[in-house]
């Protein structure tokens, strides 16, 4: 009706669950079929990773296989 007004919260997409790096971390491969990242083992050095991705922001991107909690990525693919 005229002179109402509510207010409307929209959620795309959420996943509470989901693990997330930056994505600077994620390397791509063969026209962006195929995803890395570095994981650190040890405290040494880092060793390629194959990845699937999810969904993606300028933030974040979701890690569906590939990765588990409390692995460490190195937060820039190196060059």
């Amino acid at each position: 009706m005229p002179g109402m007004t509510c207010k409307v919260k929209l959620v795309a997409y959420e996943n509470e669950k989901a693990l997330t790096v930056p994505p600077t971390a994620v390397g791509d491969e063969q026209g962006g079929r195929k995803h890395f990242v570095h994981v650190v083992a040890n405290g040494k050095e880092s060793k390629k990773r194959n990845v699937t991705v999810g969904k993606r922001t300028d933030k974040k991107v979701e890690i569906l296989r590939g990765l588990k909690e409390g692995d460490k990525v190195l937060t820039q693919v190196p060059k």
